[in-house]
């Protein structure tokens, strides 16, 4: 059987498209069935609830030998442990490439475009497969999650495309009131710890010898934020001192208004910053503009910074 993952710390677009792969290989008649490695976020509950899908198993750990499928990652730091014990079998993902080996021909599918569940739509239609109306929503909340609604840079003209047909398929009239629904969810975290906030979508890097975290929080209510900034930064502290990082950095994406505030916690950051982005900290905030997007914007400059320094 297929046991079909995505990465720690996982996103909209992770778990969304492990149930679309799920459903995909089903279609192609082999047993398949989607887990997760971490909780869900607020706004994929959000759309599991009006979707009517259930949530997958979470699950930490898999017999030696199973049989896996990566969705929506490929490095192996953010795999599930014990991943050399385990047989892959196919990778699904639309990242840069990280270090790959295997000990057997797998199938690999990769594209340049902003989603996963964009490439899978594609293979369903490569197929010439029925798309079920909750597996065409899951794809269309996944094109619009990771693209942030097209504001997004990572956004091509093909999930554009793909999003349009599914919505108008679907009968949804009004794209950007059908993803702010999702995005709101996903601003309402109430007294949420802190330490979850910092990890909802946090993801470990490394740029020359050096090690370093990056966590994003992209909302409609970035005064929650701001709000708790103090608690955040001590946190963000205590988690590079715990896992031994060299540096951590927290992007607040203000979605609606397309502006990047990020937390600045010490002397190492704050000059990975102003270089990577010529952008000054002022009581441990930077303004980073218009910068929206972690995978094209934010974790290659600071990854250079830190291969020169």
């Amino acid at each position: 059987m297929y046991h079909i993952i995505w990465h720690k710390n996982p996103d909209t677009d992770a778990i969304l498209s492990a149930l679309v792969a799920k459903e995909y290989f089903l279609a192609m008649g082999m047993d398949a069935e989607a887990y997760r490695l971490g909780e869900l976020n607020k706004e994929t509950e959000y759309l599991l609830k009006v979707i009517w899908v259930e949530a997958p198993q979470l699950i930490s750990s898999l017999e030696a030998g199973s049989e896996v499928v990566l969705v929506d990652h490929n490095a192996r730091g953010q795999a599930i442990d014990g991943l050399e014990n385990l047989k892959v079998k196919c990778i699904i993902d639309h990242h840069s490439v990280e270090s790959l080996s295997t000990s057997e021909p797998i199938q690999l599918r990769f594209d340049p475009v902003c989603s996963t569940c964009s490439i899978l739509f594609l293979m369903f239609a490569e197929q010439d497969l029925e798309i079920p109306d909750p597996v065409a929503k899951m794809i269309l909340a996944g094109i619009l999650s990771d693209s942030l609604a097209f504001r997004s840079p990572t956004t091509t003209d093909e999930d554009r495309e793909i999003a349009e047909y599914l919505a108008e398929d679907l009968g949804i009239d009004d794209i950007q009131a059908f993803a702010k629904a999702m995005f709101d969810a996903k601003s309402d975290l109430g007294d949420m710890p802190i330490r979850k906030i910092v990890e909802l979508d946090y993801k470990v890097f490394t740029g020359g010898a050096k090690k370093f975290g990056y966590g994003v929080m992209e909302t409609t209510n970035p005064a929650y934020a701001l709000g708790r900034k103090n608690e955040i930064i001590t946190d963000m502290r205590a988690l590079k001192e715990e896992t031994g990082l060299d540096a951590i950095f927290f992007s607040v994406v203000d979605i609606l208004q397309e502006k990047n505030t990020t937390f600045v916690v010490g002397d190492i950051e704050k000059a990975a910053i102003l270089e990577a982005f010529w952008a000054e900290t002022v009581d441990m905030v930077a303004d980073l503009g218009k910068r929206l997007s972690r995978k094209k914007e934010l974790e290659p400059p600071v990854r250079a910074y830190f291969e020169k320094n």
